[in-house]
C-alpha cells in the first residue's frame, strides 16, 4: 500500500493549508502531503513535501498517528511540524492552485473530507 506523509505545520496560532486544483472526492483544502519514497522516512517525507509544494521549511515536533485512507487505497502518517522560516507561496501549481495560513477554526471549516479523529482533537485545543 502506498504511504503518504501529511504535515500539519503550526506558525504561532495558524496552520499551513493548501487547495487542490481539482477535488478528488471531498478533499479539496487539505494539509501539504505526499507520497513518501523508498526508504524515506515518514517524518523527512512531510517536510519535503511541505517544502516543495509551499516552499515553507518545518521540523517535525510529533506524530499524530496513522491509518489506512477511509477513501483511497493508501496509508497516511501524520507529523504535526513546527514552522521554521520561508514566505508560503504556490512552489506546487501542477496540483495546488492556493496555499493559505489558517486559525484552527478556519481549518475545521475548510478541510471537508473525513478528518483524522487525533488532529481534530488538537485543533479543537488549539
Amino acid at each position: 500500500m502506498k504511504k503518504i506523509a501529511v504535515s500539519v505545520v503550526k506558525k504561532d496560532d495558524k496552520f499551513l493549508l493548501v487547495r487542490r486544483r481539482q477535488k478528488e472526492g471531498n478533499l479539496h483544502w487539505q494539509f501539504p502531503s505526499g507520497g513518501v519514497e523508498e526508504n524515506e522516512p515518514d517524518d523527512s517525507a512531510s517536510i519535503r513535501e511541505t517544502y516543495e509544494e509551499t516552499g515553507v521549511v518545518c521540523k517535525p515536533i510529533m506524530k499524530f498517528g496513522e491509518r489506512n485512507h477511509p477513501d483511497f487505497p493508501v496509508q497516511l502518517h501524520y507529523w504535526l511540524n513546527e514552522y521554521v522560516t520561508g514566505d508560503a507561496y504556490l512552489k506546487d501549481d501542477d496540483e495546488l492552485d492556493a496555499v493559505q495560513w489558517c486559525t484552527s477554526a478556519e481549518v475545521l471549516q475548510l478541510i471537508t473530507s473525513n478528518l483524522y479523529d487525533k488532529i481534530g482533537e488538537y485543533l479543537r485545543k488549539n
